[in-house]
């Protein structure tokens, strides 16, 4: 079973544990569509400084940035930590506003990306393709069984 660790080390937006509750069950759903078993997945959401710095930093772009992934193992590794996803809230926030989502559909949609990043998929110019229609797949298959009642309810 995979271990999904998040953790809010921002105050920029109201993260509350609803959204945190609801990332993590996302995020389990995804990793079983990608057959990620017996790893631990760690998922930060912190400001938009501290992206930035860590956008500078690893990817040499001086400024912030959405999501960030760290892969720490490959998926048939026997390390059980697969990576770690960054996430900017305020820059989430900012996202949904321009795309017209609400802040949980924005962050779901990013920890897709990230997890697929955590899966080996890469989105340079030669895999561009198959990432992009791995994230629309899964991040459609998943919206429509969220609106799918419940077993036992009308």
């Amino acid at each position: 079973m995979v271990e999904i660790e998040i953790s809010n080390n921002q105050e920029e937006i109201e993260i509350g544990l609803e959204l945190i509750q609801s990332l993590t069950a996302w995020a389990t759903q995804v990793c079983e569509m990608l057959g990620i078993e017996d790893k631990t997945i760690s998922v930060v959401i912190i400001d938009k400084a501290g992206i930035k710095e860590l956008n500078q930093h690893y990817r040499h772009k001086d400024q912030p940035t959405d999501v960030l992934s760290f892969p720490l193992s490959a998926l048939d590794s026997p390390e059980p930590i697969l990576g770690e996803i960054i996430i900017a809230a305020a820059v989430a926030a900012e996202q949904a506003q321009t795309y017209n989502n609400d802040l949980q559909r924005e962050m779901s949609f990013l920890l897709l990306h990230g997890l697929l990043h955590l899966a080996g998929y890469d989105h340079d110019e030669e895999h561009r393709g198959p990432m992009r229609d791995k994230e629309k797949e899964l991040f459609e298959r998943l919206e429509l069984e969220q609106l799918q009642p419940k077993s036992g309810t009308a």
